[in-house]
């Protein structure tokens, strides 16, 4: 893990220079992609009073591919399961196809595919 300090370093350099975490987010992409494969980033937030998960910031993405879902309402007990997967920081490594529900849920309709 402490291969990746230098990596937190710049994060929280940027995250401390705005107020909005959109104002960074592309920012964030860019150091992001210099360590590892990422074509782009989401932030998306938990709302828990209407279960749903919320688009908060995007960065990365060409122009044209900036399309997501700015919010996915999910059922509470769903909700519950996808907020229990993120606090173990569980990584799945999956084709879309084969995720099971409550991976797939965060990302929600009128997302965008990986390049191939």
């Amino acid at each position: 893990m402490t291969q990746y300090h230098p990596l937190l370093l710049d994060i929280w350099r940027e995250a401390c220079r705005h107020i909005e975490i959109n104002d960074s987010s592309a920012t964030f992409a860019e150091i992001l992609a210099e360590e590892l494969p990422l074509a782009g980033l989401i932030v998306r937030q938990f709302d828990h009073a209407h279960p749903a998960i919320e688009t908060v910031a995007t960065g990365g993405f060409e122009l044209g591919q900036n399309n997501f879902t700015t919010k996915t309402g999910l059922t509470q007990p769903l909700l519950r399961r996808v907020v229990s997967w993120a606090k173990r920081g569980e990584v799945l490594h999956c084709p879309d196809h084969q995720r099971p529900g409550e991976a797939a849920a965060p990302r929600g309709p009128g997302r965008p595919r990986p390049a191939r």
